[in-house]
């Protein structure tokens, strides 16, 4: 008994690790999702501001007259809608390229100025005068809306491109007009070039777009610190569901401990059935004990309960025999031959030697019976009800040998199988085939679609093989999209060019997942 108590024991730690390796690889996923969502976030964002600079140019051209195209103002403009689709192709992939990332960031600013810069051609005005362009403000916004994607290195990357950019961009309109030129009074300058009301309104719309930005920014950094919060709540209650395991393992121990040196200390009958008593009321198992003629010495009410016997039947000095056929009238035996199961269990009464024996009732529980002959003659038994652990070591045993998605065996199995077909294989003079099964394109289902699909196209993948493949060893999952099929034929060759031909057939029909 102790041997399954010490590994019921170790359990809660493995399982403990297993959650916290879980729930960081989850944290993980969601930051990278979050990444991702982000740049795309960024890519539409900057293509929108670009978009909104270019209208306002052209509006402020058809107010002097046709418009007309300044190839200083599009080019720039265009350069950064482009930059705008690049990024957004980056960040459809699994992983960021993050030095491409901090590449665009550092040429998207350098757009920007160059926009800046060409104020003065555009505008005919000198090249100080581009320091006072109220487009300047988008300059701000261009860096803020970095922080879409909720970390500090696109917004580093641009910051320090922008003062450095804005330092070179100073000295140049220093160097080129001169200290007078470059403080000359501001409103002098909106009204002399008439670009007053779209300064306003450049200026209302970079403030707008810096506090929707930042906004978003803030709410889905408190979106992503409550999922980290539950990940942790959700940690710390199973840790302590585990202790809570732990604890009643050793509580187990102890009653058995209890049990055993109540066995040892005969010799003082009072302080015996003190102790006897005191293990009774608190013991989990039903206990019995009959004497040297299989009658019934004492039984708690656990055993009473767990095997519904009348108050009568409980009695001191009610026969083994009596007991057990009591138990057959009411269905309670394993087996299908009731006289069978009655001469077992005289039998196993008499076994002078300690043993421990697992039942199947009919009811459908499973019963330990540990029996415990007596010096003088009789015997002591636990009836543990165990119904419930043989499920769970076969959920569990399922669990290591079974793809968790698809429910198919898994490496482990597959390789038990390999060895028992081999020798089967080898036993009928014949031989082992083995197809590997790999899905096309299924990569471009999960980046379009979802995982959610790509799991649900996997699960109807392995029901349809386990469907339709019929006098095969065993179809496996062995991780990802990749399957294998074993089957033992006479002729390899030709087996495995029918059994490809019979799976490609079966996996060329289409799959009808979620409207998809």
């Amino acid at each position: 008994m102790m041997p399954m108590s010490l590994s019921t024991s170790a359990r809660p730690r493995a399982a403990e690790q297993s959650v916290s390796r879980m729930t960081s690889r989850r944290l993980q996923e969601t930051l990278r999702d979050h990444d991702l969502r982000g740049e795309r976030a960024i890519a539409i964002a900057q293509g929108a501001i670009s978009g909104f600079i270019l209208v306002l140019h052209w509006a402020a051209d058809a107010k002097h007259g046709p418009t007309t195209v300044h190839a200083w103002v599009v080019v720039p403009l265009g350069l950064l809608m482009l930059s705008s689709a690049l990024r957004w192709m980056l960040a459809k992939s699994q992983d960021l390229p993050e030095r491409a990332l901090d590449v665009l960031n550092v040429i998207d600013v350098g757009l920007f100025l160059s926009l800046l810069w060409s104020y003065q051609y555009v505008h005919a005005h000198p090249a100080g005068g581009s320091l006072k362009t109220p487009s300047f403000v988008l300059l701000f916004v261009l860096i803020a809306l970095r922080a879409l994607r909720f970390h500090p290195r696109p917004i580093l990357i641009a910051g320090s491109a922008a003062v450095i950019g804005w330092s070179l961009f100073v000295c140049s309109a220093v160097f080129t007009d001169g200290l007078t030129a470059i403080t000359h009074d501001y409103r002098e300058y909106l009204t002399s070039f008439k670009i007053l009301l779209g300064a306003e309104v450049e200026k209302i719309a970079a403030l707008a777009a810096l506090v929707f930005f930042l906004a978003i920014a803030t709410y889905s950094a408190r979106k992503l610190l409550g999922r980290a919060a539950h990940a942790t709540d959700y940690e710390e209650a199973l840790r302590a569901a585990e202790r809570h395991l732990e604890e009643a393992t050793q509580t187990r121990q102890r009653a058995e401990s209890a049990l055993a040196e109540l066995d040892r200390h005969k010799a003082d009958l009072v302080e015996q059935n003190r102790r006897f008593d005191a293990a009774l009321a608190n013991m989990t198992q039903g206990l019995c004990m009959f004497d040297e003629d299989q009658r019934l010495m004492v039984c708690n009410d656990r055993y009473v309960k767990m095997y519904g016997l009348s108050k009568d039947l409980a009695m001191p000095g009610t026969p083994f025999r009596k007991i057990i056929e009591s138990r057959i009238a009411s269905g309670l035996y394993s087996g299908d031959d009731p006289a069978k199961y009655l001469e077992e269990r005289l039998a196993a009464a008499r076994e002078p030697i300690p043993n421990t024996k697992i039942q199947e009732l009919r009811d459908g529980r499973v019963i330990a019976i540990m029996h415990e002959p007596m010096e003088h003659g009789g015997w002591v038994a636990t009836h543990e009800d165990i119904t419930q652990l043989r499920r769970i070591e076969a959920r569990l045993s399922h669990m290591s040998h079974h793809d968790s998605l698809t429910d198919l065996p898994n490496r482990t199995l597959l390789r038990e199988q390999i060895v028992t077909s081999l020798k089967r294989a080898s036993a009928e003079s014949s031989s082992l085939v083995a197809l590997l099964i790999d899905l096309s394109r299924f990569k471009d289902v999960n980046d379009t679609l979802g995982p959610s699909v790509g799991d649900a196209l996997l699960q109807g993948v392995a029901q349809r093989l386990s469907r339709r493949l019929k006098g095969i060893e065993m179809i496996a999952c062995i991780g990802g999209n990749e399957f294998v099929v074993l089957q033992v034929a006479d002729k390899p060759a030709t087996a495995a060019a029918a059994l490809a031909k019979k799976i490609n057939t079966i996996l060329s029909t289409s799959f009808d997942v979620e409207d998809h």
